[in-house]
Formats: C-alpha cells, sequence, structure tokens
C-alpha cells in the first residue's frame, strides 16, 4: 500500500488554530519515532487517530475535542487502510472512525483491528452519520466503544469520551 502523505496535527488547547505538518511516508516513519508527545503545559498528550474520508468531518471532530481540553496529538487518516497502517506507525491512545469510506469501511476497520490481540482494548468510538438502530448494534457487536452519530454536540462527544477510563480523568471541568 501507497498513501502519499500523513496529516498531523496539534492542539494546545490555547484556543489557536492547529498546527498542520503534512508528512512523505519515508519520513512519517523516523517523525513516529521521535514526535512530541508532551502537551503546551507539559501533560502528556494522548494520540487521536481521526478516520474519516471527508478533510471537512475531521476538522469538524478536532474542533469539536478541542473543547474537551485534553492534550492530544492528532493523526488522520481518509480510509481504513491508511488507518491500519497509521496504527502499526503510532502509538494510538483512541481512534474516532467514520463508518463510509472508499477502501476499507469504518466497520471492515473495526472488525480487522479488534482481530488483532495488540489492539482489543484500544478505545474506537464511530463517529458517523448511520444512526439506524442495525448498525449501532452491529458496531458495537464488533467491538466498537461507542457510537455518536453525526451532527456531532460537544455535549454528547464529551459524555461518550468521559465513558473511556483513559480520559475521564483528563476532562477539564
Amino acid at each position: 500500500m501507497v498513501v502519499s502523505d500523513f496529516r498531523i496535527s496539534y492542539s494546545r488547547n490555547t484556543g489557536f488554530p492547529h498546527q498542520m505538518l503534512h508528512i512523505k511516508p519515508h519520513i512519517m516513519l523516523l517523525f513516529a519515532q521521535t514526535q512530541c508527545i508532551m502537551g503546551y503545559r507539559g501533560e502528556l498528550a494522548m494520540t487521536i487517530l481521526i478516520v474519516d474520508d471527508s478533510r471537512i468531518m475531521r476538522n469538524t471532530v478536532k474542533g469539536v475535542f478541542t473543547g474537551v481540553g485534553i492534550p492530544f496529538t492528532y493523526v488522520e487518516a481518509s480510509n481504513g487502510e491508511e488507518a491500519l497502517a497509521l496504527l502499526d506507525a503510532f502509538t494510538i491512545d483512541l481512534v474516532l472512525l467514520d463508518w463510509n469510506m472508499p477502501k476499507l469501511s469504518g466497520i471492515d476497520f473495526l472488525k480487522a483491528v479488534r482481530a488483532m490481540d495488540k489492539y482489543k482494548s484500544l478505545p474506537i468510538v464511530m463517529v458517523t452519520s448511520e444512526s439506524a438502530k442495525f448498525n449501532v448494534i452491529e458496531a458495537l457487536k464488533n467491538g466498537a466503544t461507542d457510537y455518536i452519530t453525526k451532527p456531532i454536540s460537544s455535549e454528547t462527544f464529551r459524555e461518550k469520551i468521559a465513558k473511556i477510563p483513559q480520559f475521564s480523568g483528563l476532562l477539564r471541568r
């Protein structure tokens, strides 16, 4: 699989726009080994993998997550295949995953990741417009940690993230 570039952005929870880095694949592996893992105030930054084929939606999710108040590093993928490659290259703390994407859908990505022992406990939250009850049930049966339907409200997002043990103590009050 060849991926043209990876997009990584940092937020320092300062209210300023995210700083965006575009990294070519041959540089990405070196960067993965030396990435900054500290937040603006010295807190350990969580690495969030956002998987959505819409750049606008990825930016929307980043904007909503910024309001939660957790130091973070973002890694973005536009489909499930790219996301699988990024899981091997980065230490990911949370995956925010769309359902409908080209190459490898969100549900197929979820099934593939849950089949790997090292990712059994990785929190994966579906963030999708698929709101039918059977879709929610299918995602949860296949190992989704939680499910958020678009459009996303910051209150719902905060509530869902608070249920994830690794994040509940980090939320800004």
